[in-house]
C-alpha cells in the first residue's frame, strides 16, 4: 500500500516538473516568435538603406540574398509555431492529470507577423528579379 501511495507522489512530481518545462518552452517559443521576425525585417531594411548608389546588380544580388535569408526565417517561423502549439498541447494534457483548471491556451497572435514575412520575402524576390532586368 505505501508503495503505491510513493508511486502516486512520484508520478504527480513528475508532472509538476514536465509542467514547468513545458511552459517553459512556450515561453521560448513565443518570445522566438515575437523576436525572429523583427530581426529579420530590421536586418534586412538596414541592409537595403546602406544601398544607396550602389550598381543595380549588387542591389539585385542584395535584395535576393534578402529573399532567400526570408525563405529560411518563414521555415524557421513555422518550425517554431508547430513547436509552441505542441508545447501548449501538451501543457492542456498536463494540466488535465494534475486536475488543474486548464490554463494553457494556443493564440494564433504570430501568425500576422509569418504573414508580414512570407509578404517582404515575396517583395524582396520581385525587386530582386527586377534589378537584373
Amino acid at each position: 500500500m505505501m508503495c503505491n501511495s510513493t508511486h502516486v507522489k512520484n508520478d504527480i512530481e513528475s508532472w509538476r516538473i514536465q509542467l514547468t518545462e513545458l511552459n517553459n518552452r512556450s515561453r521560448w517559443y513565443s518570445s522566438q516568435l515575437w523576436q525572429l521576425p523583427f530581426t529579420y525585417l530590421a536586418v534586412t531594411a538596414i541592409a537595403i538603406a546602406n544601398l544607396e548608389g550602389q550598381k543595380r546588380c549588387i542591389i539585385g544580388l542584395s535584395f535576393l540574398a534578402a529573399f532567400v535569408l526570408g525563405v529560411f526565417v518563414s521555415w524557421h517561423m513555422k518550425g517554431i509555431l508547430d513547436g509552441e502549439k505542441r508545447a501548449v498541447e501538451d501543457l492542456r494534457e498536463v494540466e488535465k492529470k494534475l486536475a488543474l483548471s486548464p490554463t494553457a491556451e494556443y493564440r494564433k497572435y504570430a501568425q500576422p507577423l509569418f504573414i508580414v514575412v512570407i509578404l517582404a520575402t515575396l517583395i524582396f524576390l520581385i525587386v530582386g528579379i527586377l534589378n537584373f532586368a
